[in-house]
């Protein structure tokens, strides 16, 4: 039986990620696969398992467990082991996560109905939307706390870019020209399909994007950021930063401190700064 074409890219991007990983030396950067940051650390560590390790949630969806039946325009907000997780539907969404105090606000724009709430949470109005304000369980007070995000289908707005260092951003984008803005903890952003642009915080961020043409802006902090199958713009920002295009004709920045810039296939461009390292960079200025 034929494989349709978009389980075959994918399958083929995943693939030349995890080669494109040996590439880069003296140290780790992110890979397209189904991988995750080290338990304990702070920053992405590489590693060649198949999902991530105890301490961190999972980094793609593939059919592990059932999802919640959502309409167009509902939100469903759960509490799990890692923290909140917010799901929606194949809305245009509009998410915002903000600190109010000590509780913590989920607005979107897009929505019209909570599908599910959580005890710890409350609905509360919104101008435009739906929003609800949570208080932050107790065996997260004294412990950061992962926040997902799993819009799903649509051109989908995440902004978590006021949340402080406690809170990790754990966002699964799906098909749409999506754009992630992340806050000051470690976060992780998975782009996946389409156009999307990927801004990170201050934190050690680690950011991946698939097939389109995508931007991606890792910000201070020691991130690690890896292009799709097509042209991508890539800045790491301040801290030492590792960049891997992957395929496509990709625009590399380092930017800001020592970084390691991998190419991979296809022409791309990087620019130096400082003592920057560039390997399968076809042309460095």
């Amino acid at each position: 039986m034929p494989v349709p074409q978009k389980i075959h890219a994918r399958l083929t991007g995943l693939a030349a990620a995890a080669a494109a990983t040996a590439l880069v030396v003296a140290g780790p950067v992110p890979t397209g696969t189904a991988s995750a940051p080290a338990a304990g650390a702070d920053g992405p560590t590489a590693r060649a398992t198949s999902g991530p390790p105890p301490g961190h949630p999972i980094t793609e969806l593939v059919g592990q467990f059932p999802l919640p039946k959502l309409q167009e325009t509902e939100a469903h907000l759960s509490l799990s082991k890692w923290g909140y997780r917010f799901q929606a539907g194949m809305a245009d969404n509009q998410v915002t996560i903000t600190e109010v105090g000590r509780r913590l606000r989920f607005a979107d724009a897009a929505a019209r109905r909570w599908a599910h709430l959580p005890k710890t949470c409350q609905r509360r109005p919104a101008a435009v939307g739906i929003a609800a304000s949570c208080r932050i369980p107790k065996n997260f007070s004294n412990s950061r706390m992962f926040l997902e995000v799993w819009p799903r289908l649509g051109d989908d707005t995440v902004d978590g870019s006021t949340l402080s260092a406690k809170y990790r951003m754990w966002v699964l984008v799906d098909e749409g020209d999506d754009t992630i803005h992340l806050g000051a903890g470690a976060d992780f952003a998975n782009g996946a399909f389409d156009d999307d642009t990927v801004t990170g915080g201050r934190g050690n961020d680690w950011i991946r994007v698939g097939t389109g043409s995508n931007v991606v802006d890792g910000g201070p902090g020691r991130d690690r950021l890896m292009g799709g199958d097509d042209r991508d713009l890539i800045r790491g920002g301040p801290g030492v930063d590792r960049l891997g295009g992957h395929g496509g004709y990709d625009v590399l920045w380092g930017e800001g401190a020592d970084d390691i810039v991998v190419g991979g296939p296809g022409n791309d461009i990087g620019y130096r700064e400082g003592n920057d390292r560039f390997r399968e960079v076809e042309s460095v200025r």
